[in-house]
């Protein structure tokens, strides 16, 4: 079993993102996760890639939104606003949610997400691994497989 610090220092090392998918306009918006204390809160406004170009682009978008959050913290000024809270929970309820980490190692876990209680679980039996050393090729096939999972 690890020990709390070990597991702070992990998480202080991983990146965090989230990939939203609205299937009825075939659009994916992808999320910087920044740390916030010890969770992580959404910040700036989504990148949006368009199932067309979603295999050629989702690498790269997702890619830089890991980088930006290793580097800047959740603060109130940055945070990501949905509205209302209408429109926060009809926001969720149209989009499917995968949750993506990258870990020290550089590998990439993609979770895919389940509606549950006006949110999101995830279940950890689900989780994709992406070895670092197929990053960036493989991130659209698993982000797929994940999105084929979610509800």
């Amino acid at each position: 079993m690890m020990d709390i610090g070990k597991m702070k220092e992990e998480y202080e090392k991983t990146d965090f993102a989230t990939v939203y998918f609205n299937p009825h306009d075939k659009v994916f918006r992808v999320v910087t996760e920044a740390k916030r204390g010890l969770a992580q809160g959404a910040i700036e406004k989504p990148s949006v890639v368009t199932d067309v170009d979603f295999e050629s682009q989702i690498g790269a978008v997702l890619l830089r939104h890991l980088d930006y959050g290793r580097t800047t913290k959740w603060s109130p000024e940055i945070a990501l606003r949905l509205g209302t809270p209408q429109e926060s929970r009809a926001f969720t309820k149209k989009h499917l949610n995968v949750s993506v980490r990258r870990l020290p190692s550089r590998d990439l876990i993609v979770t895919p997400l389940h509606h549950d209680k006006g949110g999101y679980t995830g279940k950890k039996s689900e989780e994709i691994v992406v070895p670092k050393d197929d990053v960036p090729e493989k991130i659209a096939s698993a982000l797929r497989t994940a999105f084929s999972k979610a509800t």
